[in-house]
């Protein structure tokens, strides 16, 4: 009877061991990030998260110390804990987001800007407009669209970006001296608005005038990038790394130099980048 009993107890437990490695095995949680780089070097982080099992408790790694953080459940806010290293809470449904934003991410010296973070999901990387990527590690990214921004996709590890933002030059007003005469800072400042109103002029009638030769290429790696895109009509980036022999990082900074000088622009469709020459009479 004994033995019965110890028998059927056994069996029992091997079916509730059983059971429990296959719930274990059916609970699947994911988590893709995005991150927008503000032009002041704070970050917009995005967890983005998607769980089979609902309601689930999680406990995640931030990226870097939060000052502000919410959570959402199927656009429903839920509550939220946290430390200067992790987050917790219970999400609700298969969806859920974790925004908060960070200063931990990016420093500054002189213009260059420097973006670290290390990621254990695929990270998104979404810098400023105005910036000039010249370093990237590693060099295995995708480029893909957010919204309508180009954006750089990492797996899983150490991502590195090194750009530039370099400001537009400012004027400080300032008041006139006594008796109505301006001062040394006042005809300095009408003398530089006056050339730069004569070079606006003349950049606009060279620009008429002699347009193609405003569109001037760099070397002659510009040179086959631009004629590949002229032989290809519009190539993605990974298209014209294949037809260039460009690496991946030095392509995308001069992509970015030519957009800038007006020689190619981009465009995005279907979550992919197409790139193509503006000027078709530009010299190869």
């Amino acid at each position: 009877m004994t033995r019965t009993i110890l028998a059927y107890a056994w069996l029992a437990l091997i079916v509730l061991i059983h059971c429990c490695l296959i719930s274990v095995g059916q609970n699947s949680v994911s988590v893709n990030v995005t991150i927008w780089v503000l032009d002041d070097g704070t970050a917009k982080v995005v967890y983005s998260i998607y769980s089979n099992t609902t309601p689930l408790v999680l406990t995640l790694p931030l990226l870097g110390k939060a000052y502000y953080i919410e959570a959402y459940s199927d656009n429903t806010p839920i509550p939220v804990q946290y430390n200067e290293t992790h987050v917790s809470l219970t999400i609700l449904s298969n969806n859920a987001n974790i925004i908060y934003y960070t200063s931990d991410l990016t420093w500054k010296k002189g213009y260059e800007w420097t973006f670290r973070v290390e990621s254990p999901w695929n990270t998104t990387i979404v810098l400023p407009d105005d910036s000039l990527v010249y370093y990237v590690e590693p060099e295995d990214f995708d480029v893909v669209v957010v919204g309508d921004e180009v954006a750089f996709r990492f797996k899983p590890g150490v991502i590195e970006v090194k750009y530039l933002i370099v400001p537009l030059p400012t004027t400080e007003s300032t008041s006139t001296s006594s008796g109505g005469v301006l001062g040394t800072s006042q005809l300095y400042i009408i003398a530089s608005l006056t050339i730069a109103s004569a070079s606006v002029g003349l950049l606009m009638y060279l620009r008429r005038t002699r347009r193609r030769k405003m569109l001037r290429i760099v070397d002659e790696r510009d040179k086959i990038i631009v004629k590949a895109l002229l032989e290809g009509g519009e190539l993605t980036p990974q298209e014209l790394i294949e037809k260039t022999g460009i690496p991946k990082t030095p392509l995308y900074r001069r992509l970015k130099r030519l957009e800038k000088q007006g020689i190619i622009g981009k465009r995005a469709s279907g979550g992919r980048v197409y790139y193509y020459v503006k000027d078709k009479g530009v010299e190869t």
